[in-house]
């Protein structure tokens, strides 16, 4: 069997078996001559087309004419919109810039006001530090202007006192020397004329003679005593006011207790049993060396302490806290380094209150009418 196939050298050569019999088809056909009707037909319908172009195209042209005029005049429009809309948002870009400059100038103005208040309150702390700092300086310097003036009037009265003190307990050894010589020679007058004249019975039974020989020496030796007690107490106030002493110096702290004690006598005993009992004062001094120190402030330092004590302990009194209404007072020294001494001060009466507390160290506060005590 002979299978059909095709040539193509310049011709067309077609080759077809013929069925039943053993004979085959060949036709030879020019390329030309193939496709001359097809290309007379391709070149009628490129010319239709050409001309259907042309008439389309014309016919576009007179139909989109006026449309044209539209689409000319709405992009017209359209570009004024645009450019409407271009400087309408130029503006709005403009606003926008000129809001974002504005908001960063107030935020600037903000964090500027802050800045300023952040000074401002710390200058108003600094200013309330340093009011603070000056009232307590002005309470330092008028404690201290006090307590000179209270060393200066101290120690001037104690100097006036001293100076006519001095001399009633210097005569005093005098006065019972002349007053025992005086008894004697009374005495060998009785015994060389034990009956003298009546005129002279009369008036020894009338000033009683007897009783005034005992008394006599009895009012003496309490005028001693009291000389003695005046020159210690003038001794206390010169100790304690130490005036002429405003540098720092070594001192014994319990001579400066002892003063503070004997000024403060006449408070630690009862006025009367109703009211309350005598404070008793217990001293535990331990050996302590001198210390370097101011000795007029330490001294009222002392004095505000066991005032404040008494004055606790006569409220709690008052006020029967106490079982036996006893107050007492506990004074004790020790030495805990070379360099360190401790002072203790206690009493049993009712405490410090916690509104007090609070306000222990502020300027003043003894004024308070509140506040019982010396601060």
């Amino acid at each position: 069997m002979i299978e059909p196939k095709f040539w193509t050298y310049g011709q067309i050569i077609a080759f077809e078996p013929l069925s039943k019999v053993k004979w085959g088809l060949v036709i030879k056909i020019d390329r030309q001559e193939l496709y001359a009707s097809v290309n007379r037909q391709l070149a009628t319908i490129a010319i239709l087309i050409v001309i259907l172009s042309f008439l389309g195209a014309g016919g576009m042209v007179l139909l989109l004419r006026p449309l044209a005029g539209q689409v000319i005049i709405q992009t017209d429009e359209l570009e004024e919109q645009l450019q409407e809309k271009n400087r309408t948002l130029h503006e709005l870009n403009n606003a926008q810039e000129k809001l974002l400059l504005e908001i960063t100038e107030r935020k600037q103005a903000e964090n500027l006001l802050r800045e300023s208040e952040a000074k401002l309150k710390e200058q108003k702390q600094e200013l309330q530090e340093t009011l603070k700092e000056l009232q307590q300086t002005q309470a330092q310097m008028i404690q201290s202007e006090k307590m000179s003036s209270l060393g200066q009037m101290l120690a001037g009265v104690a100097h006036e006192i001293n100076n006519p003190v001095n001399f009633i307990h210097g005569n005093i050894v005098y006065a019972k020397d002349y007053i025992q010589d005086l008894l004697n020679l009374v005495q060998l007058y009785q015994n060389y004329y034990p009956h003298p004249h009546q005129e002279i019975e009369a008036e020894i039974e009338a000033i009683e003679f007897n009783f005034l020989q005992e008394d006599l020496k009895k009012i003496l030796k309490s005028m001693e005593v009291g000389t003695d007690r005046i020159q210690e107490i003038v001794k206390s106030l010169r100790i304690f006011s130490r005036c002429d002493e405003t540098e720092i110096k070594k001192v014994d702290v319990h001579e400066g207790i002892e003063s503070t004690l004997m000024i403060l006598q006449s408070h630690f005993k009862a006025k009367s049993q109703s009211e309350y009992s005598d404070i008793q004062i217990i001293k535990e001094y331990g050996q302590l060396p001198l210390i370097d120190c101011y000795p007029g402030q330490l001294n009222q330092v002392f004095m505000n302490i066991l005032s404040n004590a008494i004055y606790a302990i006569q409220d709690a009194q008052n006020s029967q806290k106490f079982e036996f209404n006893s107050g007492l007072i506990r004074i004790k020294t020790q030495r805990i380094l070379d360099n360190l001494v401790q002072i203790c001060i206690t009493d049993n009466g009712g405490g410090i209150s916690e509104e007090v507390l609070s306000r222990l160290f502020d300027p003043f506060l003894q004024q308070n009418q509140l506040v019982k005590g010396l601060g």
